[in-house]
């Protein structure tokens, strides 16, 4: 719903318990039918007889939620047919909605049959009440549809197709725009309402057809987006298959926004960098060298006292004591820092080849001369070596250190032995786990 409605200029304008009641509606009716299609399956799948009633307390409350679903789609196409501006169309489309949409009386109806029915205890003839009140709320749904994109997208086409408008007082008015005439100014729907709109704009121009006023093509567009909304029709496929893309879309779009520069490592990743500092490690305490661990930010005017206002490598912090704080990226600074506090003094300490052009610097060190160069090497660079050794010698990461596996196989009841032996196993500092297997 909120790919939907992400860019919407519409959204919060109208304040009204059918539009701030849909999340809780429609999650109570996927509730429900979640609850009768696992019923159904457990009876399909069992060995042993099922009773038929078995499942009447869930396709009652499936009942109950398409009574509110019905009800309160209802209220709100009446709102959309209230929000049409063209008064021919909304005439036209008014006449046709009272003629073939059912009312809050055939829906009443409708849901007191299932009600007399589930009393009276005729299984077969309240399953038969609960699906033609699930006909009767998809027709009201599809005319909430309906009337809502006429309302939002009516005039346009009217005016697109040149179609003419009976005036309220008798005078036949084109509603196409005369040059110079200012063109009233278009909604701006949410990104997903678009592609929607779209969808059935198409659909409609497809069709086509001859319309001569605005009560024709009114008609005529009922029971095309009828057809389309209709689940039995192939085009209704193809409007499924538009909403998933949306649905899948924002699924990309919720997931937490890393910072530029920065990413998040999986736990294979983590196993080889792990890996990495663990030799890096050892190799400094070989030689003598000492753990140091310092802030990961400082104050920015230290760091851009040595890289200059361009740098685009800091990132900059805001503390609650007002000073303007920047991320470190290399170790010059924390470096410094011990530096001064054990009072060594002037330290200078030089750099080959890190980055840039070196001329005849190298040769300095070596045998050869090398005019210019451009090499660097930082631990991230070791990191992707690792990872794309082991993937051209198709080996895989294990990011794990377990010793010892103890499995369950689908006996809960042995849930709290296997927790006391893995206990006894990580007192004996082994790396151990359970894990329970259905069966």
């Amino acid at each position: 719903m909120k790919m939907l409605l992400n860019g919407s200029k519409l959204v919060g304008k109208v304040q009204n318990e059918a539009f701030s009641k849909i999340p809780k509606i429609n999650r109570r009716l996927r509730e429900v039918v979640k609850s009768v299609h696992s019923v159904t399956r457990i009876a399909l799948n069992s060995r042993e007889e099922v009773y038929e009633g078995d499942a009447i307390p869930a396709v009652l409350g499936l009942a109950a939620a398409l009574q509110k679903l019905g009800k309160s789609s209802l209220c709100r196409a009446k709102m959309n047919l209230d929000a049409v501006g063209n008064e021919s169309l909304k005439t036209g489309l008014l006449s046709t909605f009272e003629k073939q949409c059912a009312n809050e009386d055939v829906l009443r109806n409708a849901y007191k049959l299932v009600l007399d029915s589930d009393f009276e205890e005729d299984n077969g003839k309240f399953v038969h009440e609960v699906n033609a009140l699930l006909g009767t709320v998809w027709s009201i749904v599809s005319w909430e549809g309906i009337t809502a994109f006429v309302a939002l997208e009516g005039g346009e086409l009217m005016s697109e197709k040149g179609v003419e408008e009976i005036g309220v007082n008798g005078r036949d008015e084109n509603l196409v725009k005369k040059n110079g005439e200012k063109k009233k100014k278009k909604a701006v729907l949410g990104k997903g309402t678009s592609v929607i709109v779209q969808l059935i704009k198409d659909r409609l121009q497809l069709k086509g057809g001859d319309s001569s006023g605005s009560l024709q093509a009114s008609e005529k567009w009922v029971q095309d987006l009828l057809l389309f909304l209709d689940p039995k029709e192939p085009d209704f496929d193809e409007l499924v298959q538009k909403v998933k893309e949306i649905v899948e879309s924002n699924e990309s779009r919720r997931l937490p926004k890393l910072p530029k520069g920065t990413r998040d490592f999986a736990k294979e990743q983590m196993a080889i960098r792990e890996r990495a500092f663990s030799i890096i490690t050892e190799v400094f305490k070989r030689h003598g060298a000492t753990a140091l661990d310092t802030p990961a930010f400082e104050l920015r005017e230290t760091l851009m006292g040595k890289y200059g206002e361009d740098s685009k490598l800091i990132y900059d912090l805001a503390d609650q004591g007002g000073e303007l704080c920047s991320l470190r990226y290399d170790l010059t600074v924390p470096l410094l820092e011990l530096l001064d506090e054990l009072d060594i003094g002037d330290y200078e300490v030089g750099s080959i080849a890190a980055g840039g052009r070196y001329d005849n610097l190298i040769g300095m060190f070596g045998t050869k001369q090398v005019p210019a160069v451009a090499v660097s090497l930082g631990i991230e660079r070791v990191f992707t070596i690792m990872e794309q050794l082991q993937k051209d010698r198709k080996q895989t990461t294990r990011p794990t250190e377990t010793q010892v596996l103890l499995s369950i196989l689908g006996d809960k009841s042995k849930l709290s032995l296997a927790a006391e032996l893995v206990s006894e196993l990580w007192s004996a500092m082994v790396k151990a786990e359970y894990v329970e297997y259905q069966v």
